[in-house]
């Protein structure tokens, strides 16, 4: 895996890249059975994600409720039975 920073720019005294590139390259070999000689693949293959980010703000403000989990979000994710231990606020039923 391999990451590639560019594009910087000034945000609150801060110098910080607003291109960000992830590429995964990957070596498959001939076969599960037959890996072959070190060094010597099938194929590679390489994926690459790429996020520009147009504005960065530092400091926001951000409403907790977005840190909540909703339990019919989490059974739609896990049908099964689910064990959660909530913690709640001092003085919250």
């Amino acid at each position: 895996m391999e990451e590639r920073f560019s594009d910087f720019k000034a945000f609150d005294g801060l110098s910080l890249p607003t291109n960000w590139e992830v590429r995964f390259t990957e070596d498959i070999p001939v076969s599960p059975e037959h890996p072959g000689v070190q060094g010597v693949y099938g194929r590679s293959s390489t994926k690459i994600w790429t996020m520009t980010e147009d504005n960065i703000i530092n400091n926001g403000s951000l409403d907790p409720r977005n840190f909540f989990v909703k339990m019919s979000e989490l059974s739609e994710v896990c049908p099964a039975h689910l064990s959660i231990a909530v913690r709640r606020s001092p003085g919250e039923q």
